[in-house]
């Protein structure tokens, strides 16, 4: 019996020195800061926004929209979020693009930046839409890949064109 239990105390030991040894050379991954959807709807629907007589407009969330408090005909929305890396640090960031409507509508992009984990607005409103013949166009679809920002824009007429962006100092510039 004292034995067995020696036996079975050794055992132990040494699966417990094989797992230490085996936790202690695995590589350690490191940890990526990654936003979440609710962290760049936070950072986007909290960009300042003042009316036409210069206050701010306070929004409230209802359903998928945001709603202006002070008059019910204003509203956001975010109709798309494109992720990738476009600042060359090796983490994800974000583009929105995000509708607003109120005495007209049509969307602009938020550009938001992974800053160790918090989703800072780096540019709110962005607003780089050619006109396809002559009518005002949306941007309907956005990616990031290789750095490289893509955005693409209809006008009402559904004629397309896919403008590419690069971040330099801070800002967006045509690739």
């Amino acid at each position: 019996m004292k034995k067995s239990i020696v036996v079975l105390i050794a055992i132990i030991i040494i699966a417990a020195g094989i797992g230490v040894y085996y936790s202690s050379s695995s590589p350690k991954v490191p940890e990526r800061n990654v936003l979440t959807s609710d962290e760049i709807e936070d950072a986007v629907m909290n960009v300042r926004e003042t009316d036409k007589s210069g206050k701010d407009v306070e929004y409230i969330k209802k359903g998928d929209k945001y709603v202006s408090v002070s008059d019910s005909k204003m509203t956001r929305e975010i109709i798309k979020i494109a992720k990738g890396d476009i600042n060359k640090d090796g983490e994800e960031d974000a583009v929105v693009v995000v509708a607003h409507c109120g005495a007209s509508c049509g969307t602009v992009l938020t550009l938001i930046i992974n800053d160790d984990g918090n989703a800072k607005v780096l540019q709110p409103n962005i607003t780089p839409y050619p006109r396809l013949g002559g009518f005002k166009t949306n941007a309907t679809d956005v990616s990031i890949s290789s750095n490289i920002l893509s955005v693409t824009f209809t006008n009402i007429e559904n004629s397309t064109e896919t403008l590419r962006y690069v971040l330099e100092d801070n800002m967006l510039i045509p690739a």
